[in-house]
């Protein structure tokens, strides 16, 4: 799940970034601080798991 999840946040940012003009920087930042937030609570999610927690969400 996480991976498809993954997927679709890459295609889509792809997809925001071919439309987006050139000279609307903020947006641009704004939409890639929205990417990396979700990048990092995929990482933290995945890292308490491996620690052990959390892991009822994983059933």
């Amino acid at each position: 799940m996480e991976k498809i999840l993954e997927r679709y946040e890459r295609y889509s940012y792809t997809e925001r970034q071919l439309i987006a003009p050139e000279s609307d920087a903020n947006t641009n930042w704004s939409m890639e601080y929205n990417r990396l937030k979700a990048k990092i609570d995929l990482l933290e999610r995945n890292q308490r798991h491996y620690l052990g927690e959390d892991l009822q969400a994983m059933s």
